[in-house]
């Protein structure tokens, strides 16, 4: 037995361009629970509301669920009236009106997380750059290092042969000065 849910739900699955096999696909659900509801054997659940919304986000649940348009297409509804639905070939009635409640918390959570995923996504990549920017800080002080240690060993290489040089020309002055003293002695 066809009702009006399920007729919505038709016209949902055809403006968003799929059969029914790819939309119970596409929500999560076995083809044969949507085909079920759409023939109006059983209703659909919460669960089956929520999964619409979570891949469908830009369905008007307030259409959905009580056939009334809603313009901004919020998951708002109306606040002072509880909304209830109660299938004919069962007894129980189910208060949309805190189920849809519950979805927009559910959503608004969600939403919540994404943003606090975003902002950690956001810090750790300004982490990384710092990172990579520190190593090549690094990176280049050794290099300033090796150049350094580099440049000292030439200088002090200068040094010792400044210094071999000094003693050669040194110890020839002293032999010089030596035959000098010589010559005068024998003189």
């Amino acid at each position: 037995m066809e009702n009006a849910i399920n007729q919505r739900l038709k016209i949902l699955i055809k403006n968003k361009g799929l059969n029914a096999n790819s939309f119970a696909n596409r929500i999560g659900v076995s083809a044969v629970v949507l085909y079920n509801i759409l023939k109006g054997r059983n209703n659909p659940s919460y669960d089956i509301f929520y999964k619409i919304l979570e891949e469908f986000p830009d369905v008007d649940l307030n259409w959905l669920v009580m056939g009334q348009e809603n313009s901004n297409k919020s998951l708002n509804m109306v606040e002072d009236k509880e909304v209830t639905y109660s299938p004919k070939n069962n007894n129980k009635s189910y208060n949309l009106t805190n189920d849809c409640r519950e979805i927009k918390t559910e959503l608004n959570f969600t939403h919540k997380i994404l943003e606090a995923k975003e902002e950690v996504i956001k810090k750790s990549e300004i982490l990384l750059n710092t990172k990579d920017e520190l190593i090549n800080a690094k990176n280049d002080l050794l290099k300033m290092a090796e150049d350094l240690i580099q440049t000292t060993k030439e200088h002090l290489n200068d040094k010792n042969e400044l210094f071999k040089e000094t003693m050669e020309i040194t110890k020839d002055s002293l032999r010089d000065k030596d035959q000098i003293i010589n010559l005068l002695q024998n003189k």
